[in-house]
């Protein structure tokens, strides 16, 4: 029951660090190198060829962090988080830049971050690329999309929801499972989707109400973005509603659902503080 992927002819075991499984691990990951990020980005910087002892310790330790956190993102082998990572990234740097203000520490950070990925994808370019590939016919994909379909049944046929926490419950009682195929007793999982699960579960106004809170705090938060430093709580939230398009864990498991709700807490005491400043 662990979770592996094939490389080289063998099962290599995906790293858990802590977590119950390879893919939540793997969303911590990613908001630790944003967290990161904002380190790197906040101090002070120029175009100097020799800046002291000071920088350059400083340079090595986050530097250093920085590789480790993605050495660890590498080895949850989560493709789902392999995207967000980049996706928040370019984001998060192209901002920098776009915006120029902390554009000094951005072009050191870009260089940084080119230097990790050519180093750890060379390292284990014999498990990135196996696992990069994404067929339609898998079943990572095949399943994902079978839940979609029963979220799309339960909501049909239940629109108030099931009640919260009730999802997998409901539909081996009443045989949603096999109905859609899935005979198999570790095929009765919590639908791949949190929107999904959410709508499934608490009912289509539950997810309307859910949707319009973090709709209205994205919003208002994007608002009072002066610089880069700014964008990065936000980008955090934006990466995990991210994930939860293609799990379930920030619904279900309560490491995930720490992760998502401390991050909304981050944005709006940032919100609260900028208003009060």
């Amino acid at each position: 029951g662990s979770a592996k992927i094939i490389a080289e002819g063998g099962k290599v075991l995906r790293a858990y660090g802590t977590f119950p499984h390879p893919n939540v691990f793997g969303a911590f990951m990613v908001i630790g190198l944003l967290a990161m990020y904002y380190f790197w980005l906040k101090r002070p910087s120029e175009w100097k060829i020799w800046s002291g002892w000071k920088t350059l310790r400083s340079d090595l330790f986050y530097g250093l962090v920085i590789f480790v956190i993605t050495l660890g993102l590498v080895l949850a082998f989560s493709r789902a988080a392999w995207i967000v990572a980049d996706v928040v990234t370019l984001v998060v740097v192209g901002y920098s830049l776009l915006v120029r203000r902390n554009w000094v520490q951005a072009v050191r950070l870009s260089i940084l971050l080119f230097a990790v990925a050519v180093i750890l994808f060379f390292g284990f370019k014999d498990f990135i690329l196996p696992r990069a590939q994404v067929s339609p016919s898998e079943p990572a994909v095949t399943q994902r999309l079978g839940y979609n379909d029963i979220a799309i049944n339960l909501i049909k046929n239940n629109f108030l929801g099931v009640g919260i926490g009730n999802q997998v419950l409901y539909s081996v009682k009443n045989e949603i499972y096999k109905k859609f195929g899935m005979n198999q007793v570790w095929q009765w999982q919590p639908i791949h989707n949190i929107y999904l699960l959410m709508g499934a579960e608490i009912g289509v106004l539950g997810l309307l109400a859910f949707l319009l809170f973090i709709g209205t705090l994205l919003f208002s938060h994007f608002s009072i973005i002066h610089n880069s430093l700014f964008i990065i709580p936000a980008t955090m939230l934006s990466a995990l509603l991210l994930l939860g398009l293609f799990d379930h864990y920030l619904w279900t498991l309560q490491p995930g659902r720490l992760m998502l709700w401390f991050i909304i807490g981050i944005v709006l005491a940032q919100k609260h503080t900028r208003n009060n400043s």
